[in-house]
C-alpha cells in the first residue's frame, strides 16, 4: 500500500512535509476498518459468550413464570441443594374496576362488564395461554360490595399454582366452586 502512496506522491510533486503527513493520515485512516473489523468480532465473540451463559443459567439456575397478576413463580435449587419453589400472592394490579355499580375486568385492557357474572356462588373466567404452554386462568368472584380473585397457572409439566385475594379468612363460595371446576377440567394437573 506504502508503495502506492509514494507512486502518487512522485507524480503529483508534493513538497516531503505535506506527502510525510498526507501519507501518515492515509496509513491511520486506512488501518481503521481493520481495527473496526477486531471491535467487530470482539463484540460478536462478547455477545455470543453472554448468550451462552444466559442460556445455561436458564438450564441451570432459576426458572421464572410471570403471572398475570403482576407476580411470579420462581423455581430454583436452595443452598442445601433442594428445589424450591416460592410463588408471589395477590395481585400487583387490581384486575378489576368498580364504577357505578358495576365490576369491569381491566386486566387485559378491556374494561368489559362482569357485573352479571359475578356473584357470592359464582365467577368470571379469563384465559390465557403463554408460547410455553403455561396457562393462566383468572377468577373474578363476589358480590359488588366485596369482590376478589384469584389466578390459577398451569404449568406445562403438569403442575398448578394459585393465589387468591377476597375478604375474610373462610375461602368465599366462588371460589370453591371455580377451584372445584378447574381440578375436574384439568384432572392430570397436581
Amino acid at each position: 500500500m506504502k508503495y502506492d502512496f509514494k507512486r502518487t506522491f512522485d507524480a503529483v510533486k508534493l513538497t516531503p512535509e505535506c506527502q510525510e503527513r498526507i501519507c501518515t493520515r492515509l496509513s491511520a485512516h486506512t488501518k481503521r476498518p481493520r481495527k473496526k473489523i477486531r471491535i467487530l468480532r470482539l463484540l460478536t465473540a462478547a455477545a455470543l459468550l453472554v448468550s451462552a451463559i444466559a442460556l445455561m443459567g436458564f438450564a441451570f439456575g432459576e426458572r421464572i413464570t410471570k403471572l398475570l397478576g403482576g407476580g411470579r413463580i420462581v423455581e430454583g435449587i436452595d443452598e442445601n441443594g433442594e428445589d424450591s419453589v416460592s410463588v408471589d400472592t395477590g395481585f400487583a394490579v387490581d384486575p378489576v374496576t368498580i364504577w357505578n355499580d358495576h365490576i369491569y375486568f381491566t386486566l387485559d385492557g378491556s374494561y368489559q362488564d362482569i357485573t352479571e357474572e359475578c356473584s357470592d356462588t359464582d365467577s368470571y373466567r379469563y384465559e390465557s395461554c403463554d408460547e410455553d404452554g403455561t396457562r393462566h386462568i383468572i377468577l373474578i368472584g363476589g358480590a359488588l360490595d366485596h369482590v376478589g380473585w384469584a389466578e390459577y397457572t398451569l404449568l406445562p409439566d403438569g403442575r398448578i399454582f394459585s393465589n387468591a385475594t377476597y375478604d375474610g379468612g373462610t375461602k368465599p363460595l366462588w371460589l370453591v366452586n371455580a377451584d372445584a371446576s378447574i381440578r375436574a377440567e384439568f384432572p392430570d394437573y397436581h
